[in-house]
């Protein structure tokens, strides 16, 4: 019951919204590029909606009985943007295990906050996160190399192909909404 929850919990992100109900947003925009998945959605009276809008890419690497998931979302509250990283408690990476890389010239951008390296609590927001999303526009994949909660070892790469333009509509899509 405990992996089903936390599914369902990676499934929907482990941001504030996650303490929603998701069954309460009413999809208004739903487009992919490869696996990065952009969502916007409302809820409550139709008059004048509750909105959002986030871009999100789940991995689940490993399926049950030894279930393990990583996930990004990014999103903007005014201009202002947000971008969390999940992984399951346990998770450790290596020295320089996770970075957003160029496919020549290397490293764009690594983690600076001990707890993304560690399964605890990753978020970058406003001034810390234009370097991410920076560095997600320019590079071309995203590294992994870590030990998950199960003891097992992993080397993930996720393409950033495309997220340039779905950051673009992102950001359009939330200001139209006046997100």
């Amino acid at each position: 019951m405990r992996i089903l929850l936390f599914c369902l919990s990676l499934a929907i992100g482990q941001s504030a919204w996650a303490q929603d109900n998701a069954g309460d947003w009413r999809p208004t925009l739903n487009r992919m590029w490869g696996m990065w998945n952009l969502v916007c959605d409302e809820r409550g009276d139709a008059a004048a909606p509750e909105q959002r809008c986030y871009l999100r890419y789940v991995d689940v690497f490993s399926p049950a009985p030894q279930f393990a998931a990583h996930f990004i979302e990014i999103s903007y509250d005014h201009g202002v943007p947000r971008f969390e990283y999940g992984a399951e408690h346990g998770t450790r990476f290596d020295p320089d295990g996770w970075a957003i890389h160029d496919l020549t010239t290397g490293a764009l951008w690594s983690p600076t906050l001990r707890t993304c390296l560690r399964g605890g609590p990753c978020v970058y927001e406003g001034d810390a996160a234009a370097p991410v999303i920076a560095a997600l526009r320019e590079g071309g994949r995203i590294e992994f190399r870590f030990t998950d909660r199960n003891g097992i070892r992993r080397d993930l790469a996720w393409s950033l192909d495309g997220v340039g333009e779905a950051l673009d509509v992102l950001i359009a899509e939330s200001a139209a909404r006046g997100i």
